[in-house]
């Protein structure tokens, strides 16, 4: 199979489903860990499917990086299982698990080439050397790195000697890869491109891929499915998709993105949607998925989360939502512009719209007069 190029312009998230998507490989399992007397994972309960791109997602201190380690065999749970394939591996050593890793620092051996260094777990298996060379052939040039054998990695960009470290891990072929933060060290520019030629990498090898990372940007990009980490819990598990337009909590809307979040006490529901009385007035939300909102009482004080590119600027009459206010502020950031809009009513609260700034460029300003609106559909109830 040919190699990869690292610079095509395809999207990552036009994804390809997983040949085994919908099969387990690896089941966490009431899982809990402790360090010092200090609660680090609380009963993680988490499926990684055979084949597909998963990342667990969450701020510093959040457990992810005891997840993977747990994973990798780098240390033991307090409680709970960790089960491959049906068997729980938890007392299988590191080195006899079907897992690899690919850590930020790239760990690579100064002193060895590249291919040395991609050779180097299969020598210590005994691999016969006619066997070992065409397989490191292979890992290289399934990673764009063909023609670098005899470079040493102070020869290698930062992208190339992650790269290295990425085929030291697939020419072991194993069924599970741990990704520790891989992008962390390269500069914004190389950081994309390399999120890009992951994903086209692991849809074409079609081995499960676990990532750990802060970036949300990353997670989303990258990932078949998120999980993501607070505080040592499990919040929120989904497609990018479904974390991004239909959180499961304040901590989620705040976490991915510019939300804006409007207070409000619940009124009367109606086929499918539901009232939500706020500073800003009577708002319509729809609850086609949300059957715990269209169950609360009325009066349940909730919060509304609503994405700055889901309002629009004079809205038509199949916007459910409208309100009128003055634009307090506009930002230009490129091809995206930021309007922040003041709504009538002595307690609203300021509104932030994301437009393309071609149509932001058409005479607003502050100070301006402005009618917005959007869709029932793309808002969502939070329930405190």
């Amino acid at each position: 199979m040919g190699a990869i190029d690292i610079t095509a312009p395809a999207a990552a998230n036009q994804r390809q489903a997983p040949l085994s998507m919908s099969r387990p490989l690896l089941v966490l399992e009431g899982i809990e860990k402790g360090f010092g007397g200090a609660q680090v994972l609380h009963g993680i309960d988490l499926t990684i499917n055979d084949g597909e791109f998963l990342t667990v997602l969450g701020a510093s201190g959040s457990g992810k990086t005891t997840v993977l380690r747990l994973i990798g065999g780098f240390t033991e749970p307090s409680a709970g299982r960790i089960l491959f394939e049906g068997a729980d591996i938890v007392s299988v050593p590191a080195y006899r698990r079907p897992v690899n890793t690919v850590f930020q620092d790239y760990a690579l051996f100064p002193h060895l080439t590249v291919a040395g260094n991609v050779a180097y777990g299969l020598e210590a298996r005994g691999t016969a050397r006619d066997v070992l060379r065409p397989k490191v052939a292979e890992a290289l040039e399934r990673v764009a790195l063909k023609g670098f054998d005899a470079r040493y990695p102070s020869q290698l960009s930062g992208g190339q000697r992650q790269r290295v470290a990425l085929a030291r891990a697939l020419v072991l072929e194993p069924r599970l890869i741990l990704l520790d933060e891989p992008l962390g060290a390269l500069d914004a520019a190389l950081r994309r491109q390399m999120q890009v030629f992951l994903k086209q990498l692991q849809r074409e090898i079609r081995t499960t891929f676990l990532l750990v990372t802060h970036d949300q940007e990353e997670a989303i990009v990258m990932s078949d499915r998120i999980c993501v980490l607070d505080a040592g819990r499990i919040a929120q598990i989904g497609t990018p998709h479904e974390l991004y337009y239909r959180p499961a909590s304040e901590y989620i809307a705040r976490f991915f993105g510019d939300n804006n979040l409007i207070e409000g006490r619940l009124g009367p529901s109606a086929a499918a949607v539901r009232f939500v009385e706020t500073a800003a007035g009577r708002l319509m939300v729809s609850t086609k998925d949300q059957s715990d909102v269209a169950e609360a009482p009325t009066g349940t004080p909730v919060k509304i989360a609503l994405r700055p590119e889901a309002i629009q600027v004079a809205p038509g009459s199949e916007f459910e939502n409208h309100l009128s206010g003055t634009i307090r502020d506009v930002t230009f950031a490129g091809a995206i512009s930021q309007i922040v809009i003041q709504p009538s009513g002595e307690t609203a609260r300021p509104l932030t719209i994301k437009l393309a700034s071609r149509a932001a460029g058409l005479g607003l300003s502050r100070g301006q007069p402005i009618s917005a609106g959007w869709r029932s559909a793309d808002c969502r109830i939070l329930l405190r």
